[in-house]
């Protein structure tokens, strides 16, 4: 389906229980210019953020659809795979101590910063701090 997002994008939030095993994951798309004039963009890749950190994230919804748009992004390849990751959202400095629906979240993949976005939360979210891996969907 054609868009005009250009880059990597947040999609979904689940914590989910996989084989007894609670893992939280995020869901990213990644999209690129169709070269069509005027067609705008393309899916041209999916990866998910996994964490066993299921306490790390609180909120009341563990199944979310999420918008986000782009603060700032990155020119490094996204690698296929990445067992070093970290998902976090910034603090500002007025940052307030309850859940919000919109957060500033920090993407990075071997200790190399991948982007950061404002992302609209379906249900307010705490402040997290996830490590976890990263693999293509």
């Amino acid at each position: 389906m054609p868009t005009d997002k250009i880059g990597l994008f947040p999609v979904r939030m689940e914590i989910e229980d996989n084989d007894g095993s609670p893992r939280v994951r995020f869901d990213f798309e990644r999209f690129v210019d169709s070269g069509v004039p005027g067609a705008g963009s393309t899916l041209a890749a999916a990866f998910s953020f996994f964490s066993s950190d299921v306490t790390g994230v609180s909120t009341s919804n563990g199944s979310q659809r999420l918008e986000a748009d782009v603060l700032e992004g990155s020119d490094l390849p996204i690698p296929q795979q990445e067992p070093d990751a970290n998902l976090r959202v910034v603090l500002s400095e007025a940052a307030p101590t309850s859940a919000l629906e919109t957060q500033t979240v920090r993407l990075a993949l071997g200790g190399f910063f991948m982007g950061k976005w404002s992302v609209q939360f379906e249900t307010p979210i705490h402040v997290f701090n996830l490590d976890g891996r990263w693999a293509k969907a």
